[in-house]
């Protein structure tokens, strides 16, 4: 019986000829194609993901398209199009410049049936702030223009056939802006906080937030790189003074009152322009040594009720990342649970050294406890300070070997970009940095000299199926974790916990080099060696050997630090894996076919450390031209070593051998964002409820999956004795993978009865579908209040001026814009009040105090244009000087440059008095003493 596999890519698995092609819009037949030619079996790896100076491919397996041997058509690369695209617009474009081309297809090998497509540099990568450019691959059997039966495609579903990506060290297209300030609330002497953000975050919706958290002796400032990096791209990135001295609880507490200072003062940073643009359910934290140790002991707090934040929760952070943490509490509170977590490390770290003799230097030991989706970024030649922009060098390694601050944080910007389009955006092209392999796959910005060595581990709630972790069963050899037997002809196999034995890394032991835990640790693995022909053989137990319902076979792997076997051979290790089925069919794959093996060990004098690399092998690769096997029905998985296949020798660590999906967040996931009340028609329009009101709910959804829910709707109830749902029905209409929060197209409608009493919280329910009958269910609170009014208007040189924030802080803080003639009005429950107004780049106006429940009318705010100019002058010769820097600083702050005649103007808005400190800079004169100008004059 032949077996299909049919997903969001539809990827075919065939037993011996028999083939069963699904078949999508308009009879098509869906089946993989793009990829990158390999020198041995498989021939051809199916990949999605492109540098744009990479050549891209099709290759063609006549086992399993058995309809195109013998024929001769078009082959068209064409922007990607969604399923329903498909089948409304079945055109045909080709986006090259040459149009299409025409490829023959053979019978026998896909190596007969390889056809290159796109030369590098040939397709377009420009995706804006977005990672990658999507294409799909179309054979057009039957040539007329029109994807249909009995044509082939590539990128039939919502997934396109393959992206291209450009540098992701390169900085993104948004020009930014940067403001240093001080926080309120926090630790006394750690107050200042510096951000990076869109210059024009007006014009844009609600950006996700990065916090930062430096290390001992390190500076926020010295971030800069990182910031200024991710903030081109459309995030606000924040790096925060940390008290690091005393400890890592105090590390996290500052970053846990950081966090909570800027999401709640955010009407007094950089004017206010970053009100109504922060999402603060999308956090990510950054830590870098103890700040690293510091963010995963912050999380730890959020989840165990230690600390209670105003304005975040633990689910708030989407990912932590930690760079060369330290590791001074242990498994009980450095624990980062089952968030998605990221460690960033380098090999010549001299300070977080991994030295197996201090348990509080080996950074692994935080990484081996994440429970949720974790990767990891393990930079050769790199030390503790590359990643920051002015620590000291304290590089220990071999001569020849340091790859310097430069290129190390070439690396840093080439992980951190697409790890938040991963984690934040639900990016499908993002995920390939994550597991593949740096000889495969690296940013085009860094070198190709630099090792980088990669782990990555899905989360528990992805579908994935453990064949031997060592975590069950500990000690006994002789049967996996799943119960099923194992044999083996390696040498020196024993499972133990990942802790080298006698704390010297000089000092030969089976464990040796194992910097993976801590003694109260519980993370196992195996080591073993081989110098002749060898094998390590699972038996998969009954309930499991359907591997067709799986992506890949994944294994993690390293080389055992100075083990005799590591030293006689340094170079990558490579082993075979070989899949056995219930018929005796039997099919192999040789790690190294994909360009890349065990990495070979940083040779650090006392100091090496094992080195773990994720290895992922697709499971439909082994059935690569008619291969006799049957995934439905896989008996065993064996790992043969040896000079017959692979490395002649070898000693190597091994852990995690699964079945994994690519991602089963890859579905559309639909989740509940935020909801407003607009009550004008049936109340007094103050955007709050209360008793007696008619009002509009006005609700945001969000797809937090990868791909797109077409044609969403929602139904709204409650069983709340004094609230009514009148309208209980909304459109949402198509919503992306990863997109934005959307507003549904036509609001639901309350009633709350006149004798509710206030405050009084409100529990709605939604039920949401969409056109593919998925369904979902939020639930979200709304509260009535006895509310009293503000209003004024705001006029700008005295003319009323739109689109104004008015944030007020108090009881019940919030923020509303002016209207078409520059009033504004909002309701709020008793209490006083700071009422300010921004815009952009103005400078903001000083608060008015309210205080209510009385209601305050005429509550008005006027701003005034101001323009400063001048001439800057050669003191000796008295000409213009072009080309200056004239930086202003002081409530507005920013630069401009003198013109040919040394002319300069500085224009602003300001909403209160202000001095301003002007100073005049070139490179080839002496900064000029600072000037002081009131304005407005």
């Amino acid at each position: 019986m032949s077996r299909a596999r049919v997903g969001p890519r539809s990827v075919v698995l065939a037993l011996c000829a028999s083939v069963l092609l699904p078949l999508c819009a308009r009879g098509a037949v869906a089946v993989e194609l793009a990829g990158r030619p390999l020198g041995e079996y498989p021939h051809f790896e199916h990949v999605n993901v492109f540098n744009a100076n990479e050549a891209v491919s099709v290759g063609v397996d006549p086992s399993v398209s058995t309809a195109l041997v013998d024929v001769t058509c078009p082959v068209y690369v064409v922007a990607a199009k969604t399923a329903s695209e498909w089948q409304s617009d079945p055109s045909l474009a080709d986006v090259r410049s040459g149009g299409p081309g025409t490829a023959t297809f053979a019978a026998g090998s896909i190596l007969a049936n390889i056809v290159t497509v796109a030369d590098p540099d040939e397709l377009d990568a420009d995706a804006g702030t977005g990672l990658g450019v999507g294409y799909d691959v179309v054979i057009d059997v039957d040539g007329d223009g029109q994807l249909g039966a009995p044509d082939h495609i590539d990128g039939a579903g919502d997934e396109a056939a393959f992206y291209v990506v450009g540098d992701t060290t390169a900085l993104g297209p948004l020009p930014v802006t940067a403001v240093e300030y001080s926080a309120t609330g926090v630790t006394p002497g750690f107050e200042m906080e510096r951000i990076w953000h869109p210059a024009d975050i007006g014009a844009m919706g609600r950006l996700p937030v990065v916090i930062i958290s430096h290390g001992n002796g390190h500076q926020h400032t010295w971030y800069d790189y990182l910031q200024e990096h991710l903030a081109s791209y459309g995030y606000v990135v924040m790096s925060h003074q940390n008290n690091t001295l005393p400890g890592i609880d105090a590390c996290s507490q500052t970053t846990l009152e950081h966090t909570d200072a800027f999401l709640g003062q955010l009407a007094s940073i950089a004017g206010g322009a970053l009100v109504g643009h922060i999402d603060s359910s999308r956090i990510m934290w950054i830590g870098h040594s103890r700040g690293g140790e510091g963010v995963v002991r912050a999380f730890d707090k959020l989840g165990d009720g230690e600390w209670t934040s105003v304005h975040y929760d633990a689910n708030d952070i989407v990912l932590i990342s930690s760079i060369a943490p330290t590791d001074f509490l242990g498994p009980g509170e450095s624990n980062p649970h089952g968030a998605n977590y990221h460690l960033l490390y380098g090999s010549a770290d001299g300070d977080v050294s991994g030295d197996p003799s201090s348990l509080s230097v080996n950074s692994f030991s935080i990484y081996e406890r994440a429970e949720g989706y974790r990767q990891s970024t393990y930079v050769q030649g790199a030390d503790h300070n590359d990643f920051n922009s002015d620590g000291y060098n304290d590089f220990w390694g071999p001569p020849g070997t340091e790859i310097g601050r430069e290129e190390a944080q070439q690396v840093a910007k080439g992980i951190y970009l697409p790890l938040i389009k991963h984690y934040v955006e639900s990016s499908v092209p993002a995920r390939d940095y994550l597991w593949r392999q740096y000889e495969r796959f690296r940013p085009i910005g860094v070198s190709t000299g630099t090792v980088v060595v990669s782990e990555y581990k899905v989360g528990p709630a992805n579908g994935r199926f453990v064949i031997d972790d060592y975590q069950d069963r500990l000690g006994v050899t002789n049967t996996s974790s799943s119960g099923g037997a194992v044999r083996f002809s390696v040498t020196g196999l024993e499972e133990s916990l990942l802790k080298d034995q006698n704390a010297s890394i000089s000092i030969m032991d089976p464990m040796n080099g194992m910097l993976r835990a801590r003694p109260e640790d519980t993370t196992w693995g195996a080591v073993f060696q081989w110098d002749t022909d060898a094998y390590l053989e699972f038996d998969v137990v009954a309930a499991a050997r359907d591997f067709a319902a799986f992506e890949c076979l994944s294994l993690r792997a390293c080389q055992i630090p100075r083990h005799v076997n590591t030293m006689v051979e340094l170079d990558d290790l490579t082993f075979t894996v070989t899949l056995h089925d219930g018929s005796g069919g039997t099919s192999s794959i040789n790690i190294g076919s994909y360009g890349g093996g065990i990495e070979e060990p940083y040779q650090r004098e006392g100091g090496w450390q094992t080195e773990f690399e994720t290895i992922r092998i697709p499971l439909d690769e082994f059935l690569r031209d008619g291969r006799n096997l049957d995934l439905g029905d896989v008996t065993m998985v064996r790992l043969d070593f040896g000079p017959s296949s692979g490395s002649a020798v070898g000693a190597i660590g091994l852990d995690d051998v699964e079945l994994v999906k690519e991602d089963t967040r890859g579905g559309a996931e639909i989740v509940f964002d935020s909801a407003a009340v607009a009550d004008a028609g049936g109340g007094n329009g103050d955007l709050l409820l209360n008793p007696g009101e008619t009002a509009d709910l006005n609700v945001n959804l969000r797809n937090v999956g990868f791909y797109p829910s077409l044609g969403v709707t929602a139904t709204l109830s409650t069983t709340d004795p004094y609230v009514s749902v009148l309208d209980a029905a909304a459109a949402f209409g198509d919503m992306p993978g990863g997109g934005p929060a959307q507003m549904a197209q036509d609001p639901f409608t309350i009633q709350v009865a006149p004798n509710c009493p206030t405050p009084h919280e409100v529990s709605m329910v939604m039920d949401i579908t969409d056109a593919a009958g998925t369904n979902w269910t939020a639930s979200f609170d709304v509260v009535v209040y006895t509310s009293s009014q503000v209003s004024g208007t705001v006029t700008r040189d005295g003319v009323p001026e739109p689109g104004v924030t008015i944030t007020w802080s108090g009881p019940l803080p919030g923020s509303v814009l002016t209207d078409a003639n520059g009033d504004y009005l909002f309701g709020s429950i008793a209490g006083t009040y700071d009422v300010v107004a921004s815009k952009g780049d103005w400078l903001s106006s000083a608060p008015a105090v309210v205080t209510i429940p009385s209601s305050a009318t005429g509550v008005d705010f006027a701003f005034t244009t101001a323009v400063i100019s001048g001439r800057v002058t050669d003191l000796l010769s008295g000409g213009p000087v072009e080309g200056a820097t004239i930086t202003h600083t002081g409530g507005l702050e920013g630069s401009v440059l003198t013109d040919s005649s040394g002319d300069y103007t500085i224009a602003g808005v300001y909403g209160r008095p202000t001095t301003l400190s002007l100073a005049a800079g070139h490179p080839s004169y002496f900064d000029s003493d600072p000037q002081e100008i009131l304005q407005p004059p």
